[in-house]
């Protein structure tokens, strides 16, 4: 097998979701399956294969004029763990770097990715050895027709019939997934800006262009000069002339799923914000909640767009009046958000203008993940080039059903948020014995886990419970739960994904900040924080700073894993047993 990349990606052998945000799907599901039966588990791989979705079937599938309401977008990965049962050889098998062997549950990676306390392995719903619940595998499914249960074939509760029966498989976990209106996540902000664009062979890399291999196995990566991510490989003992390789045209998968706090997050932004019981800053609950991500809720980046005395807080987007007063303030508010994208307004900046964080500050989310070209080094362009080794292809999802009206302005969660925190404390206790009482136990979300439709599953317990209208309203906010499929594509887990959560987003001495860890998912308390004092969020202002307190976890790990998303070649070897075992 030759070692030299081809010049040119081969889209049809690169699963789809690597390369394209699938952002017409606006619904699917996650199955996360442990393998019982290598052998009749690779006879499904043999028989399904040919049904995975390539990046080409996604590029094309786009560009159709017509397009296929029930078209089903389908991928498949596989841990470290899958792969050792399906019987790779052990060789191969353990040339395969350390984060993707040991996995995000051991101790050590617990530590630099801050999964503590109620982040704990021991506590989540799937992907922990230590609890049973170890993922060997993980199918993608994805839809563009909301009636995608009913036409599905087979349908997900017939197809885990038969994975249990037939292929040797039983399942950990059935995560269902869906686009909020306005492709915002639960926190109202509008996600999955700002993704780099993937380079082919060769290409001249630069500012927002990402050389392919920092994505793609088996391809120049940011280091150039002939530089390559590396493929893992073996040379069995004996008359093999070529090592076996397993990898190349894929990419290694980090899947966490992210319970959100909106009430907390939103309940502390009122809190310590203009007019709060505790306030601490001169502006509102919605510009201290966009100070937090880096970003107005519509998307728009601080960086250039803050103005705290500005009229709505300098939000570009934004009429007087924050609800459109007839069809024309529609069409001129839906041409405007047209006319931000047509011009890339969302991405098309850096912090050079902003080198004092007055408008974005150093500890906000979005300066964090990606500092762009701002002082990593003593120039611009070579911040910019080590900025760039760190970048990762984002490919979230949100899940549950929105705390807030789903087309409700993002300006108005404050509102709503102070009026469910009148909720008596006395109220969520009587449906929380309710559930117990009848469950054991009060987690809603690991009883509705293995559910297909959880609506349906949730409604159910309901009226098993026999909750009144307001029972109702009390376990939809506190019992529902909601937050983020975070997944993310790159082809280094430890220079990537684990280096941007430990030294960016957890590091609480990031930027010259003293206590300040990242605020949407950063580690706030707990063993192993960083910083030594309370935890606090800073945002530089003219003449003195601005700072919150008594800073707390919006973001709670339910489950996490590294996989790795083969070639569609690779999976048909795979099948066929040509790694061994």
């Amino acid at each position: 097998m030759s070692q030299q990349p081809p010049t040119k990606l081969p889209l049809h052998d690169i699963q789809g979701t690597v390369l394209d945000t699938y952002f017409d799907k606006h619904v699917g599901y996650f199955l996360l399956l442990r393998i019982k039966d290598a052998a009749r588990t690779r006879k499904w791989l043999l028989d399904n294969h040919s049904r995975i979705t390539s990046a080409q079937q996604a590029m094309q599938s786009q560009q159709a004029s017509e397009r296929n309401p029930n078209e089903v977008f389908l991928n498949i990965a596989f841990s470290y763990n899958g792969l050792k049962v399906l019987g790779v050889e052990p060789g191969l098998i353990d040339a395969f770097p350390p984060a993707f062997v040991e996995d995000s549950d051991t101790p050590f990676r617990a530590r630099i990715l801050g999964d503590v306390d109620t982040s704990a392995s021991k506590h989540w719903n799937w992907g922990s050895q230590s609890n049973g619940t170890h993922v060997h595998l993980i199918v993608l499914a994805y839809f563009n027709n909301e009636n995608w249960r009913e036409e599905v074939d087979p349908s997900p509760e017939g197809f885990i019939e038969l994975a249990q029966r037939e292929y040797g498989m039983e399942l950990v976990a059935f995560l269902d997934t869906s686009l909020l209106a306005g492709n915002k996540e639960h926190f109202g902000f509008r996600d999955l800006i700002g993704q780099p664009l993937v380079g082919e062979v060769g290409g001249k890399y630069g500012g927002n262009t990402i050389a392919p291999g920092e994505f793609v196995l088996g391809y120049e990566n940011g280091f150039g000069k002939g530089r390559t991510s590396l493929v893992p490989s073996y040379l069995p003992p004996g008359d093999a002339s070529e090592p076996l390789e397993l990898g190349r045209n894929g990419s290694y998968l980090v899947f966490r799923q992210l319970e959100q706090d909106i009430l907390g997050f939103w309940q502390y932004c009122c809190d310590r914000a203009k007019g709060g019981e505790h306030q601490e800053i001169p502006y509102g609950p919605v510009a201290l909640a966009s100070k937090m991500v880096g970003r107005w809720p519509s998307g728009h980046p601080l960086a250039k767009y803050w103005d705290e005395h500005a009229e709505h807080n300098g939000d570009p987007t934004l009429t007087p009046d924050p609800e459109p007063r007839g069809p024309l303030d529609r069409m001129v508010q839906a041409y405007r958000a047209l006319l931000g994208e047509f011009h890339n307004e969302l991405d098309n900046f850096d912090y050079i203008k902003d080198a004092k964080g007055e408008g974005c500050p150093f500890g906000s989310h979005i300066r964090r993940s990606n500092p762009r070209s701002w002082e990593l080094a003593t120039t611009t362009e070579e911040s910019l080039r080590l900025s760039n080794l760190h970048r990762i292809l984002r490919r979230g999802r949100t899940y549950g059903p929105p705390m807030m009206d789903p087309n409700m302005d993002t300006y108005r969660f404050p509102e709503v948020t102070r009026e469910l925190s009148n909720i008596a404390h006395s109220a969520v206790e009587q449906v929380r014995d309710k559930i117990v009482a009848k469950l054991g136990h009060d987690d809603v979300e690991k009883h509705l886990l293995r559910e297909v439709d959880k609506t349906a599953a949730a409604e159910a317990l309901q009226q098993q419970l026999g909750l009144d209208d307001h029972e109702r309203l009390v376990f939809r906010i506190f019992f529902v739960k909601r937050g983020v499929h975070f997944l993310c594509f790159n082809s280094d887990i430890e220079r990537q994904f684990e280096f941007v959560q430990q030294q960016w987003c957890n590091n609480s001495k990031f930027a010259g900040l003293d206590s300040d860890a990242d605020p949407l998912c950063g580690q706030h308390d707990g063993p192993g924080k960083s910083g030594m004092n309370p935890p606090t969020f800073t945002m530089p202002a003219p003449p003195l700073r601005h700072r919150c307190t008594g800073m707390k976890r919006f973001s709670t790990v339910k489950g996490s894993g590294y996989f790795l998303m083969p070639s569609i070649s690779d999976v048909l070897r795979l099948a066929r047993g040509e790694f061994g075992g």
